[in-house]
């Protein structure tokens, strides 16, 4: 990968967190615990295994 093509790629990372925040943040407990399809994860666990993703 070239180094301008890395630039819009590093911004997007960087800028995950603040717009999963802004997706995630106004979601109730509920909401947020809901299986909305059987043998799916809810909202809560995809963010913790992105986190945990993220931090290895």
């Amino acid at each position: 990968m070239q180094a301008s093509d890395r630039t819009p790629v590093i911004e997007r990372i960087r800028a995950f967190p603040r717009a999963l925040r802004s997706d995630v943040g106004g979601l109730s407990s509920t909401n947020l615990t809901t299986h909305f399809l059987p043998r799916e994860w809810s909202v809560a666990q995809h963010v913790h295994h992105l986190a945990a993703r993220i931090l290895r």
